[in-house]
Formats: C-alpha cells, structure tokens, sequence
C-alpha cells in the first residue's frame, strides 16, 4: 500500500495588531495601568487563507471543502505575563469575534476577513504587561464567553489558566462538516531562532485606533483538530495472488472496502509542542515560521473498534493519535471481497450460492466465507520513525498491490 501524506492546509491566517499603549501621546509608559484615562482598546483581526487553486499542500485533486474551511465561530483569548514567558502566561480576557467572519466557508477560503474588536480594560493591565494571543474556531459549544469577558470551559471560569492547560483539555469535539471542524494555534517553529511557540505575543503598540487598523499586525496560525484519511478510490490490481498453487486461476479483487481501528474520537484542544523540532513544515513558511508537524503519543476518547465500512473516495475525519511503534498506530482495515481470474465461481467456489447461502473455502488451511479477507495497514507519519496521524494533515492511501493471503476474521 503506497501512502501519500498531505497536508491539510493550514486553513487560516489571523493577523492581530493590539493597541496597549494608555492615558496620551504615542510613548511606551512604564508599569501604569492602561486604564488610566481611556475606556477601551483594540484588536485588529485579519484572517487570510490562499486562493484555492494555490493550495500546493493537497494532492492536485484534494483542494479542500467548504466545509472543511468554515468558521462557525470564533474566540480571541488574551493572556498576560509581567516575564516574556509563554508558558507562566495566564489567560486574562476572552471576546467573542461576531462579525466578519462567513458560516458556508468560502470566503474563508479565498478572501480576507478583517474584524476590529473593542476590549474593555482595568487597572489588573499594566503596560509593562506582555500579551499572548491564542484562537479558537468551530468551538463545538465548549468554550463560551460570558458578560465579563471571562473565558468559560464547560462552565467554569478558566481566568488564570495557562497554556499547558489548553493542551490536556480533551475536546468535547474536533467537529464535522455540518458545525465546522475545531481550530486553534498550531506550535511554530521560527527559523531564525529555532524556537518553538504556540501562543502569539502581541508586539504592535499603538495608541489610536486607526493605527491598528493600518498595521500589518501579527501573523497567527491555525490548525484543524482533525485528521483527514482516505482511500485512493483508483484501485488497479492486476497480478492477483496465487491460491493453493493454482497459478493458472489466481484471485482478483472483486470488491474493497475500509474502516479506521485504533482512533482517537477527538483530540487536545492545543497541540503540545514536538520534542522533535525538525519535524516540520518545510515547504510553506509563513513570515519565516514552520508549522511543526509531530506530537507526543497521547489518547483522548481512544477506542479500538473500527468505524462504519468506507467506499474507496470516502473520507474519515479522526482525532490525532501518534504512537511509538506501528502496532500501537492508528490503522486501515481492508475488506476485501475476492473472484477468481475468470470471474465466475468455478474454481474455488468463492462467493457462495444464487440462492444467497454461506459458502466456506479452505485456503492454506484457513477456510473463508464468501471471498472475503481482512488486511490492516498502520499509518506512518514518517517512514519507519513516526507513526500515527497528526491534526490538520492528510493520510491519503493507495491499495496497489496485494500478494498474500488475508485473515479470515476482522482485526
């Protein structure tokens, strides 16, 4: 089985420009509150996506959905920190972003979205502050925001927390076509320093409103939840395996279907940072930084009973699941319903009678029920070293040959 990885375009690019200066004049103040003397600041959302046809991550045929683009709604969570620490950073406002953005998803795809949000502050802001951006996207329900501007999980008031905490919070969803897939930022790798971030520390100061209108501001990226797998549906097997030493009748395929084992149902709200920093997205840098594209092994609502069977060109969206050996990866499940060369039962009897009934065939001691046998591949993210799937890429599979005999029973 040939595996072809794409990536599933990193579907969003949110540019912030924050306006954190305070009372009068264009200058840096030391440790004073910003409240003192105004009543609000801003932020300024862009977000930009390429145009379809430019979307040099997918396979030539796979450019992506609407639905795999749509933004349903959205969050900005601010945190803050008195030290340039994204880690010790606490989650200090959240605002719900209500306009600009579209719910069918194309314009997510090939336009710009610009949104200014006004922020209410106190004096718990100083200027000495620095201040880390994170989104959210298609948050299932989860994550609300309440009178206060308090960022709410479940319920609960998250004031306070930090990053490390979004990254073991399990997903009460990744999402799905119809409410949109989860989104938030993805762990960077900045090529300059070869730092790794997640969180986006806002550095455009500005005073006045139309300076952060006018600003190119900070560029954040966003990443799916959600894996993406498929079956090549062009499926051309032509050698056949030789059965019981019958070379002159070898068995060909009749019929294919196939499922994901060993899957994680939803996933992390953020994407820990990889231990391993070269694992990254080489070919699409973005303001001189690449997206990282490897996690830790971690299980969140993990099962390992199969999905429904698939047609060959169907699609399976799944929480990422990385794993240190094959065995352990999330897996294809082949089902594989066989004829013999001629394409009649005559030989081996495989598919059973017109009148509908079970026939049985021993094959290499094995017997068989109508023709069908199981084969399971697992899913490397990197040949030999890295197995599983990682959020907001594609496993795209291609069945191009089978030599050997299945089992007889499901994996």
């Amino acid at each position: 089985m040939e595996k072809t990885r794409r990536y599933l375009l990193t579907a969003l690019w949110v540019v912030l420009a924050m306006i954190v200066a305070a009372c009068s004049g264009d200058d840096a103040l030391g440790g004073d509150p910003v409240a003192t003397g105004t009543d609000s600041l801003w932020v300024s959302l862009r977000v930009t996506a390429p145009a379809q046809p430019a979307l040099v991550m997918r396979a030539s045929n796979d450019h992506g959905t609407v639905e795999e683009f749509a933004v349903k709604d959205a969050i900005l969570v601010l945190f803050k920190n008195s030290t340039d620490e994204e880690a010790t950073a606490e989650v200090w406002r959240a605002y719900k972003i209500t306009e600009g953005f579209k719910d069918d998803g194309l314009n997510s795809i090939t336009q710009s979205t610009h949104v200014v949000q006004s922020l209410s502050v106190d004096d718990d802001l100083l200027t000495s502050d620095i201040l880390y951006a994170l989104v959210l996207l298609n948050g299932q329900g989860q994550f609300t925001v309440d009178s206060d501007q308090k960022l709410k999980v479940g319920g609960a008031d998250w004031t306070g927390k930090t990053l490390s905490d979004f990254q073991s919070l399990p997903l009460t969803s990744i999402g799905n076509t119809t409410n949109g897939f989860f989104m938030s930022n993805a762990p960077v790798k900045d090529l300059s320093s070869s730092d790794i971030t997640t969180l986006v520390k806002v550095t455009n100061v500005f005073v006045k409103e139309h300076q952060a209108k006018s600003s190119d501001g900070t560029t954040v990226m966003v990443e799916r939840a959600a894996a993406k797998i498929t079956l090549d549906p062009d499926i051309h097997l032509t050698t056949g395996i030789t059965v019981n030493g019958n070379t002159a009748n070898k068995l060909k395929v009749h019929s294919v279907e196939w499922a994901v084992a060993k899957r994680n149902q939803t996933s992390r709200a953020v994407r820990p940072a990889p231990s391993d920093p070269t694992l990254v997205d080489s070919e699409n840098a973005i303001n001189n930084q690449q997206r990282t594209m490897w996690t830790a092994p971690y299980d969140a609502d993990y099962t390992s009973t199969r999905t429904g069977w698939m047609k060959p060109g169907d699609v399976c969206y799944v929480g990422e699941r990385t794993a240190s050996v094959a065995d352990d990866a999330t897996c294809i499940v082949l089902k594989v319903t066989f004829k013999d060369a001629s394409n009649v039962i005559v030989n081996y009897n495989l598919y059973g009678t017109e009148g509908g009934a079970n026939v049985t065939t021993t094959i290499g001691g094995t017997e068989y029920t109508n023709g069908v046998m199981y084969y399971t591949y697992p899913i490397t993210h990197v040949a030999n070293t890295h197995y599983g799937v990682v959020r907001d890429n594609i496993y795209r599979l291609k069945l191009s040959e089978l030599t050997k005999i299945g089992k007889n029973t499901e994996p």
